[in-house]
């Protein structure tokens, strides 16, 4: 009889335990971008105004090498703690072996639409506002599925996401998207430095403001 009490208060407290972790680990997550955002800023401020570009160096490296060398970002805050398979920069680079069989390897991706995809494209801040850009409104930052080819090594893994690509929701939209791993929800640093969740509803009604603008084959799309 007390077995039988004990086991149904388990489960009565199991979903609301896991509730709570869930909660945790997209807090943790926030806390992870918004690191990031902040150390974006830093790089602004060092760089005349720049902003830092998807693949900003020579090397080929990513944004996240460059913030993990230039401004000692931790590593604790390149891996969200919701990817299960993840393992932060520099975990992946003690132990590339290992590193390359994760499917995460970069949980979070820069939108390379807005900031440039290399150096060469690399834009300031006040090209972005002269554009129309919204910076309260608009996502620099943000949860990141990475691509599919693991075995190739660090060089496939992309840190990037785009507009109205999503993971999550049982299916993959097209190339870098964004990953909906929070209660179908997923995190970012906007361009202001403040970090939030949005819904894949949200991220398509709203999609103007979020996403642009930026510089699509028929030329720069104004937000509404």
């Amino acid at each position: 009889m007390v077995i039988a009490i004990i086991a149904i208060l388990a489960s009565m407290l199991l979903p609301a335990l896991n509730q709570a972790r869930e909660r945790a680990k997209t807090a943790n997550c926030l806390a992870n971008v918004k690191s990031i955002g902040q150390i974006s800023g830093m790089y602004c401020n060092d760089y005349n105004d720049f902003v830092p570009a998807a693949s900003p160096r020579w090397s080929g490296d990513t944004w996240i090498a460059m913030f993990y060398s230039l401004y000692g970002l931790q590593d604790k805050a390149t891996s969200c703690p919701a990817a299960t398979d993840a393992c932060g920069y520099k975990q992946w680079g003690d132990n590339p072996v290992a590193g390359a069989k994760m499917n995460f390897i970069y949980s979070y991706g820069v939108h390379y639409k807005a900031v440039g995809e290399n150096g060469k494209d690399s834009r300031k801040l006040s090209f972005l506002l002269g554009k129309g850009a919204k910076f309260s409104q608009m996502i620099q930052y943000g949860d990141c599925e990475a691509d599919m080819f693991q075995t190739k090594g660090l060089q496939s893994m992309t840190g990037k996401i785009q507009p109205n690509a999503f993971w999550g929701q049982g299916k993959q939209d097209t190339w870098y998207p964004v990953a909906l791993r929070h209660a179908g929800n997923a995190n970012f640093a906007m361009f202001d430095g403040h970090a939030m969740s949005l819904s894949r509803t949200k991220l398509e009604n709203n999609n103007r403001n979020i996403w642009k603008p930026y510089n699509e084959s028929w030329g720069w799309q104004l937000p509404k």
